[in-house]
């Protein structure tokens, strides 16, 4: 009888929480608040687009840091479908982390088998369940659901190494990852007025770049000018949350040794990055660096980018430069009050914040990108391989490009680089000696042309 309980117990705390969380199902479409998320994310309309194609059964699984914005998009998602009129009944959203749900772990199909009242067998139920590692045996559950044909999902989760050791198998055929970032320049400024575009906002708000550099790409704060509260957040939420919570589950981590390692990377963002060096500097084996480190950008803390050589087998044996994933990490972490008063500090950021950005367009423009360096003198911060040809980008936060133009141009001619870019803290844009000099906010705004329209050295 007791066992018995137990189940309806749980049963009832699930079908109560789903009430809480989905309040559209008591309201119906007209009544949900239409545009309570103004701001679209960039990846949103694929999302969207994933669901409403008809001949994909695939899943959806988006991971990315803590606050990156991954509920949000999966609400906007909701208010898309209901504004195209979608049932609200067969729209279901679950959120593993709740705190109304008891200590036992719910499994997803315990959610999926329950049916509001006005559920209707086409079109299909659309299911979105957030923080899915929390689930019982989610992984298995899912390749079952996506074979079965009888709905669409899309799971979340902050934990990508989580997520990613149970998917290797099961997941192969059944489900795409989607990774998620920090804000992008352009994200950041509609965020500051909502219904503008990004250009428009530039040219209104002249101190924009600055405000992006000092809060970093975290949705929760892209309109807060508390810049020291922001970093001390940041902080709280990557050690306390991402280090001494999350990577305590995994069990074996040692987090109090690992919360100074990830501290050390975030300082030294952009770095060249040596194992057996490091190790032996903090007291601890190479392997347990090594994991750590994959651990970090397993959880997307950390992004590591490899050294471009001739040979595949060389980049493999070669040390990565390790990069914080977003660029108020860097500033969250910088051992002085006011971070961008360092010019050192500052150059990290901007670095980190272009890269984000080259990222992102290196998938786009179907490029591979890498780091350059041939010895200490002939060094470039990014090197693009692109269909048409290599591209060059250094990155310094001076407004002075003089002393970097004879140094960039012969590293440029040693790594084949037909595209040079310089990108700046300054105002002007011009071509030097063979080198486009592109103001960072001109960048960050336009990295996909910049990248394409540099000139050939």
């Amino acid at each position: 009888m007791s066992s018995y309980r137990n189940i309806m117990y749980i049963t009832m705390s699930i079908e109560s929480v789903i009430e809480a969380q989905n309040p559209w199902w008591r309201t119906a479409a007209p009544g949900f608040p239409a545009g309570r998320f103004p701001v679209r994310r960039d990846v949103q309309p694929r999302v969207l687009d994933h669901l409403l194609r008809v001949d994909e059964r695939r899943a959806l699984l988006i991971h990315g840091p803590r606050q990156v914005g991954k509920t949000v998009l999966m609400l906007q998602t909701v208010e898309d479908l209901l504004r195209q009129g979608w049932p609200a009944a067969n729209i279901t959203y679950f959120d593993f982390s709740d705190d109304r749900l008891p200590v036992a772990p719910i499994s997803p199909r315990q959610v999926a088998e329950l049916n509001p009242t006005g559920t209707l067998k086409d079109p299909p139920r659309i299911f979105l369940f957030d923080e899915i590692s929390r689930a019982e045996r989610w992984s298995d559950w899912l390749k079952q659901a996506v074979d079965s044909g009888r709905g669409r999902f899309i799971v979340t989760d902050s934990a990508a190494g989580l997520i990613r050791d149970q998917s290797r198998e099961s997941g192969l055929g059944r489900w795409n990852e989607v990774p998620i970032e920090g804000l992008s320049f352009s994200e950041f400024l509609r965020f500051q007025r909502p219904g503008d575009s990004a250009q428009s906002v530039f040219e209104l708000l002249p101190n924009s770049t600055a405000r992006y550099l000092a809060a970093g790409g975290f949705p929760e704060h892209a309109s807060s000018e508390a810049f020291e509260e922001v970093r001390r957040r940041l902080r709280s939420d990557i050690v306390d949350r991402a280090i001494m919570r999350d990577l305590a589950l995994l069990g074996g981590v040692d987090v109090v040794q690992a919360r100074a390692f990830f501290i050390y990377l975030a300082q030294s963002s952009g770095s060249i990055f040596d194992a057996v060096s490091r190790a032996r500097e903090v007291g601890a084996d190479p392997r347990s660096i090594r994991n750590w480190c994959r651990l970090f950008e397993d959880a997307n803390l950390i992004v590591p980018l490899t050294r471009r050589t001739a040979y595949p087998s060389a980049r493999l044996r070669s040390k990565p430069k390790i990069y914080a994933a977003d660029h108020g990490i860097v500033s969250a972490f910088a051992p002085i009050p006011d971070p961008l008063e360092a010019p050192q500090v500052r150059d990290a950021v901007i670095e980190a914040a272009v890269f984000r950005h080259l990222r992102e367009a290196s998938g786009r423009l179907k490029g591979e990108l890498a780091y350059f360096r041939k010895d200490e003198r002939l060094e470039i911060n990014f090197v693009l391989d692109l269909p048409d040809g290599v591209v060059a980008v250094e990155v310094t936060g001076s407004a002075d490009v003089i002393p970097k133009l004879a140094t960039l141009s012969t590293a440029a001619r040693a790594a084949k680089a037909n595209r040079v870019l310089l990108i700046h803290g300054g105002a002007e844009r011009r071509d030097r000696d063979g080198i486009r000099t592109i103001p960072l906010p001109d960048f960050l705004l336009n990295t996909d042309s910049c990248l394409q329209e540099g000139k050939t050295a």
